[in-house]
């Protein structure tokens, strides 16, 4: 017999060969064990059954009968039972806010919240959403009436890359309309970067928070990594834009006084 420890407990430990000796019969099937009765794992070992538990899962059309050991629950669909730490089908399939950043298509459920979150939801003193306003605008959508799981899934949706592509493009639209566009930004880079007696660091990270929001950190779908070409934003096309047409401006004029000049002789 050996006494072993597990999941914060401790519990007896037998060889096979060896349990008779101290007058214990495992039973014959292990998925038939009761409370206080001893079953043979598929490793040879002798261990008690702590208790037996039926539950009915939504994702399951039959129910799911667990043989508790010192070990863990084993659901008895399972082929054998080991003398081993067994997965704790309750908390170790729990979400824990990892893992959920996968970049798929958004459902319309999922649009749907996050445009209602950007429309009427607040945020705080750190820039973040409040929590009622995520779990207002997740509850708005989905039939969920728990909050504290309203909250949970709410982060963990804005944690996906196409739920902060179409943050930003939501807050892009109420940004431009408060006149905090492209050239608002290209402005105060300028006068951050010209001012240089002022500590910036503040109103940097600001600048750069209304910049996040409009998209320029945001990836595309799809990039192609192409030798020699340059991704350049919106504000700076535009910028080339009128760089382009002072340039065709001058040319034209330059060119008409040529013309002229040469009329003349």
């Amino acid at each position: 017999m050996k006494l072993v420890q597990c999941r914060g407990k401790s519990f007896e430990l037998y060889e096979y060969p060896d349990c008779t000796n101290h007058g214990i019969n495992p039973i014959a099937n292990w998925r038939d064990a009761r409370k206080g009765e001893w079953i043979k794992t598929a490793d040879g070992k002798v261990i008690k059954v702590l208790g037996r538990t039926v539950k009915n899962p939504k994702t399951s059309k039959k129910p799911v009968t667990y043989i508790r050991t010192g070990y863990g629950n084993r659901p008895t669909y399972k082929k054998n039972i080991y003398a081993s730490k067994q997965k704790d089908w309750h908390n170790d399939h729990y979400y824990k806010g990892k893992g959920l950043t996968r970049d798929v298509r958004p459902t319309e459920l999922q649009n749907a919240f996050v445009d209602n979150l950007t429309k009427c939801g607040s945020i705080n003193d750190h820039g973040m959403w409040t929590a009622d306003s995520i779990v207002d605008a997740y509850q708005s959508i989905y039939s969920d009436n728990n909050p504290t799981q309203a909250l949970r899934r709410g982060m963990a949706l804005l944690k996906r890359d196409y739920i902060k592509r179409r943050v930003a493009m939501n807050m892009r639209d109420k940004l431009v309309d408060s006149g905090l566009d492209d050239d608002w930004v290209t402005e105060k880079y300028r006068e951050l970067a010209e001012n240089s007696e002022t500590p910036a660091a503040t109103r940097l990270n600001a600048v750069n928070k209304v910049s996040e929001l409009l998209g320029h950190n945001a990836k595309e779908k799809t990039e192609e990594h192409t030798e020699g070409i340059i991704a350049l934003s919106d504000g700076q096309i535009k910028q080339l834009a009128g760089i382009r047409k002072k340039f065709i401006e001058e040319e034209y004029v330059g060119t008409s006084s040529k013309k002229r000049t040469i009329t003349k002789n």
